[in-house]
C-alpha cells in the first residue's frame, strides 16, 4: 500500500513539474524590481505627461520594462502593453543597463513592403550591435530597418532615471522620461491572456513549428517558453515586434487561446487586419 502511494505520488509530481518549469519567466529578487512613477514634458511643451514603468530583473545582466500611463496602469501590468529588454553592455570599457526602442518594429516605418519584409530580420541589429554601430556608414536598406533610440537607465535607492544614449540610430527625437520614483513592488505578469489590451494590425501563418517565449530575448532565462506550441499553417495575430521577434496570439470569442513571442523568420504570408479587444480573465 506504501509503495502504491508512493508511486502515485512520484508521478504527481512529474505532471506537475512541467507546470513549474514553464509558468513565467524567473524574476530575480531585487530592490529595483516593481513599479515607478513620474511626470515629464516634450521639450517646451507646457503639458506635463504621467508615465508609470514596471520592472522586473531577470538575472545580472537583463530586466523586462512595460511604460504606460494612468489610463493604461492596470494593462502594462503585463507583457502585452510594451515589451522592452534593459541590458547590462559593456561600452567602450564601461558596463551600462541599456534598451532599445524599437520605432520600426511593429509598425511600417522603415519597410517599403512591410507584408513581404516583415519575416526577413536578416538587416536587423541586436542592442549589443547597434549601441556599437556607426549608423552614417549604413546602408540605406540597413538604416531604414533599424529604426532604434537607445537609452540608458541609472538605478538610485527609490528612484531610477532613463535617458537618451544613443539618437543617431534615426532622426526622430523622443525627448527624455527623465527621473521616476518607486511607489510600489508590484512585479509583472508576463501572463498575456489576462487583463490585456490586445491590438493586432496584421495577420500571418506559421512557417514552421515553434514554441513562444514569454519574453522576446536570447539570454537564458529560466521559464521563459511557454506551454503554447504553434504549429505550421496555424493562423495567428501580430500584436507587437521588438527587434527580431514578433508577439503573436491566437484569440477565439474575444479571449486569447494562445500567445507567445517567437522569431519573426517563423512567420509567412503577413496580411493587414484590425483587431481591437480587451482581455479580462
Amino acid at each position: 500500500m506504501k509503495n502504491r502511494l508512493f508511486v502515485q505520488l512520484l508521478i504527481t509530481v512529474f505532471l506537475v513539474i512541467p507546470f513549474f518549469i514553464f509558468s513565467q519567466p524567473h524574476i530575480l529578487r531585487s530592490e529595483k524590481n516593481g513599479t515607478y512613477y513620474g511626470t515629464w514634458r516634450y521639450k517646451n511643451s507646457k503639458h506635463v505627461d504621467t508615465t508609470y514603468f514596471r520592472i522586473a530583473f531577470l538575472n545580472d545582466s537583463a530586466f523586462a520594462f512595460t511604460i504606460g500611463d494612468a489610463t493604461s496602469l492596470n494593462y502594462n501590468k503585463s507583457m502585452a502593453f510594451l515589451s522592452l529588454i534593459g541590458e547590462k553592455i559593456n561600452y567602450q570599457g564601461q558596463e551600462k543597463w541599456l534598451a532599445i526602442f524599437d520605432n520600426g518594429g511593429s509598425g511600417t516605418w522603415g519597410f517599403e513592403n512591410f507584408e513581404k519584409d516583415y519575416p526577413d530580420t536578416s538587416q536587423r541589429f541586436d542592442l549589443k550591435e547597434a549601441v556599437n554601430k556607426d549608423f552614417t556608414q549604413l546602408t540605406e536598406e540597413q538604416y531604414t530597418k533599424n529604426l532604434y533610440t537607445i537609452y540608458e537607465f541609472n538605478f538610485f535607492k527609490d528612484s531610477m532615471r532613463m535617458t537618451l544614449f544613443k539618437e543617431d540610430a534615426h532622426e526622430r527625437d523622443n525627448g527624455e522620461l527623465g527621473v521616476h520614483y518607486k511607489i510600489n513592488n508590484i512585479p509583472l505578469d508576463f501572463d498575456m491572456a489576462k487583463n490585456s489590451y490586445l491590438i493586432a494590425n496584421y495577420s500571418a501563418e506559421i512557417k514552421q513549428e515553434c514554441i513562444g517565449k514569454f519574453l522576446p530575448i536570447e539570454e537564458d532565462v529560466k521559464g521563459n517558453l511557454t506551454n503554447y506550441k504553434f504549429n505550421a499553417g496555424d493562423k495567428v495575430l501580430l500584436v507587437n515586434a521588438y527587434v527580431k521577434y514578433a508577439l503573436i496570439a491566437v484569440v477565439a470569442d474575444d479571449r486569447i487561446a494562445k500567445f507567445g513571442w517567437i522569431l519573426r523568420s517563423n512567420l509567412q504570408n503577413v496580411q493587414r487586419k484590425h483587431i481591437d479587444i480587451s482581455i479580462k480573465n
